[in-house]
């Protein structure tokens, strides 16, 4: 056990609202949508779901869910938005299919400050349905900050595509007694590549925090993952959890990814896992505390050729977690 104090997670969650890491389009993660092992089966996955109907293209300032930004640009909201209102045909209130979109969903400046954000609302109940924000694949390079809260969905932001940058948000938020948690995860990358996620926050969800699924060289980062039905962030293929097996060929192993500058707690399984067959990957800099089962989990012989350094907890296995 890493000898550091709590303080190590107030640090962190600073860094989540005031120090947050930009880093450029190079590096990032993915994952997929899941059924909660504790909570409620999952619906359809997104990719999944055949867009048999109209697409309505997104036209800035946005002012309902049921559009997709078709064209590259910048775009803004004019109000909250929610699953009431409409859905696309991919289930999402909001789908990104261009390149190069710059969405802000913060309120307007007044007096040289943002009033927060206008928050993006599911369905919720016990088997919330539907996507917050949806990075389809091909939509590269976009650049997403969500001063605001994304709740109540299956999946509150999915991202399929690759190189973007995805900030600053709540899904759902942990800290918050009216929170409406999300379904099979707060943040999913499915098959993204070289995507960076920071500075956010994703508790109470029903399954997942954060799930990487056949997802490779993302970064996950000034972040926090509480209170989750499941584990905080998983680094696999499975639904329900580590399977110590390996998923290829029908799900490729999330490879290469970083995870760092992380607080993972009082999840009710585990704070971090790196299922079996998933390699390559930098775990530093996390603090693991009150989870469960596990804080820190590797279910690799020796770690495999991932690291984990840094790391401050209470629990972990194997012993190559440092």
């Amino acid at each position: 056990m890493d000898s550091r104090s709590n303080a190590k997670s107030t640090s962190i969650f600073v860094c989540v609202r005031e120090n947050a890491l930009k880093i450029g389009a190079g590096l990032l993660v993915s994952g997929v949508v899941a059924l909660a092992v504790f909570g409620p089966a999952p619906n359809a996955r997104a990719q999944d779901v055949k867009a048999d109907a109209k697409v309505t293209s997104c036209v800035s300032p946005i002012a309902s869910c049921g559009c997709t930004i078709t064209k590259s640009g910048f775009y803004r909201l004019a109000n909250d938005l929610m699953s009431s209102q409409g859905l696309t045909a991919k289930n999402g209130c909001i789908d990104i299919k261009a390149p190069k979109v710059i969405l802000n969903t913060g309120k307007p400046v007044t007096g040289g400050h943002t009033n927060g954000g206008f928050n993006i609302t599911g369905t919720g109940g016990m088997t919330p349905s539907g996507i917050g924000v949806h990075i389809l694949k091909g939509s590269n390079n976009d650049f997403v900050e969500l001063p605001s809260r994304i709740e109540g969905w299956d999946v509150g932001i999915l991202v399929e595509g690759n190189s973007n940058i995805v900030e600053d948000f709540d899904a759902a938020d942990s800290f918050s007694a009216s929170a409406i948690p999300n379904g099979t995860a707060g943040v999913e990358i499915n098959g993204g590549r070289n995507n960076n996620i920071n500075d956010f926050t994703v508790g109470k969800n029903k399954n997942y925090g954060v799930w990487l699924r056949g997802a490779s060289n993302n970064q996950i980062n000034c972040s926090n993952t509480e209170d989750n039905g499941n584990i905080g962030v998983y680094v696999g293929c499975s639904v329900n959890g580590p399977i110590n097996g390996k998923c290829s060929p029908a799900v490729p192993p999330s490879n290469n990814n970083f995870i760092y500058d992380h607080s993972a707690r009082n999840n009710t399984k585990d704070g971090v896992v790196i299922d079996l067959g998933n390699t390559g990957n930098v775990v530093t800099d996390v603090f693991g505390s009150s989870n469960g089962d596990t804080d820190l989990l590797d279910e690799n012989s020796n770690c495999d050729n991932n690291q984990w350094f840094f790391d401050s907890f209470g629990t972990a296995s194997p012993s190559c977690i440092e």
